[in-house]
């Protein structure tokens, strides 16, 4: 896929710095969100990652180049409010795109820092909830291979069992949480 042009990539990042005056608001922020990402949509992206993406569900066809700006410019913002940083971040995976929860793991790569606790315990609130390999890649290298980097021998356990799980997805995000 070609690369954003400059214009775009600013357009990207003066709407994320925009939509960020609205987490105060959820449910302003959530639809803001939404209209950002469904306006850098593409159907010829949406088209190629129907191909690559067995199990895609909901997707806008939004680049992963606009998804690391939005994510990035959020994650500034929420890395000082965290209490209100995992409301936002459960809303919008709950939410089910594939666009709100890549970004929500770009978040989470940036809040891990300051709140590893809070974002271990969102990975396990939804870890079985991933259904593609895209989402539990992101999931696993931006939110809980940082935090294991830091306190490998703490989550080593837990990574074991996931290893073990049932689910494919689950067994994916041990093994490439340890790999990150």
């Amino acid at each position: 896929m070609p690369k954003l042009g400059k214009k775009k990539r600013r357009e990207a990042r003066k709407r994320a710095e925009a939509l960020v005056t609205e987490v105060e608001n959820r449910s302003k922020f959530l639809t803001g969100l939404r209209t950002v990402l469904k306006y850098f949509s593409r159907l010829d992206y949406k088209s190629d990652l129907e191909k690559f993406v067995p199990d895609l569900g909901e997707a806008f066809g939004t680049p992963l180049e606009v998804l690391h700006i939005v994510g990035e410019e959020l994650g500034k913002k929420l890395k000082k409010q965290t209490e209100q940083a995992f409301e936002i971040l459960h809303a919008m995976w709950d939410r089910g795109s594939r666009e709100e929860r890549l970004v929500a793991c770009q978040i989470l790569q940036r809040v891990a820092p300051v709140a590893s606790q809070q974002v271990e315990e969102f990975v396990w609130d939804h870890l079985h909830e991933l259904g593609n390999w895209e989402v539990c890649d992101a999931l696993a290298t931006k939110a809980l291979g940082p935090i294991l980097l830091h306190n490998t021998s703490s989550h080593l356990s837990k990574v074991k069992k996931m290893v073990k799980d049932k689910d494919k997805w689950v067994r994916r995000v041990g093994i490439l949480s340890l790999l990150s």
